[in-house]
């Protein structure tokens, strides 16, 4: 979906695979200059294109958008398509598409053509969802039965995917579809890993110990931003940041 926010319409797709053979390849430092490998270059919505169908979506920003002068709106659309770009990048490096929930994942989300492995393949692995006999009798027919309207919903999901949330979709389905939104529920809300987070409590037990039990929560915040900005990197107290801390905090008094 986030890809598909600044892809023309001819080249958006529910296929994580297909989405990721888009060759984002260009350098960073070219990106945020706006310079594209042509074939990518050609995929891309404009800036005018990317605050037609997206931007101006927005109730709380279309009147202030609609004052923007055309020179600047290109300015702060182009911006935005490469911000989104770069973020590509670095999707494509770490999200673990080899994993076979992931490719099970896709029919959730449409792809081209009815899998029912992939479908039998979500039930399997997601025994803490469908947890009774039942749920998971009553998936299989489901299944089964999801087959005759599959096109027709994945034209509704294809149509609506820019705006509208594919779980919004699955919430429309609940009654014809109980279990499978419960399988599509959990996928949505999935995060593919909690390393970072992880990171950050193991780094808070490091900083905030028994010695140090009495620092205040600002202090343990700076301490953790401090960290993950320079990790293991010595750091140095020059004059001009301890001026500004202190500056900081004759403004708060």
């Amino acid at each position: 979906m986030f890809a598909n926010i600044i892809l023309k319409k001819e080249h958006r797709t529910q296929q994580f695979e297909l989405l990721f053979q888009v060759p984002f390849n260009a350098k960073e430092k070219d990106i945020i200059k706006g310079k594209y490998d042509t074939d990518v270059g050609a995929k891309l919505v404009n800036g005018e294109e990317f605050g037609q169908e997206y931007l101006s979506r927005y109730d709380s920003i279309k009147e202030l958008y609609s004052n923007v002068s055309k020179e600047k709106k290109t300015l702060m659309m182009s911006g935005a398509i490469n911000f989104i770009y770069i973020c590509l990048q670095k999707m494509r490096k770490k999200l673990p598409f080899g994993i076979p929930i992931i490719s099970m994942a896709q029919v959730i989300f449409f792809e081209c053509e009815y899998d029912e492995s992939k479908w039998i393949g979500l039930k399997d692995s997601f025994p803490t969802i469908l947890k009774t006999k039942k749920q998971r009798d009553d998936y299989t027919t489901e299944i089964r039965k999801i087959e005759y309207n599959y096109n027709k919903i994945r034209q509704r999901m294809l149509q609506s995917m820019i705006t509208i949330s594919p779980l919004k979709i699955w919430q429309g389905e609940m009654l014809n579809y109980p279990n499978i939104y419960l399988i599509a529920r959990a996928i949505t809300v999935l995060p593919y890993s909690s390393v970072q987070v992880e990171r950050v409590f193991s780094a808070m037990k490091d900083i905030k110990n028994v010695k140090r039990n009495r620092l205040s929560l600002d202090n343990v915040e700076a301490c953790l931003l401090g960290y993950q900005a320079f990790g293991n990197e010595n750091i140095f107290f020059n004059e001009e940041i301890i001026e500004a801390y202190t500056n900081k905090k004759q403004v708060k008094k």
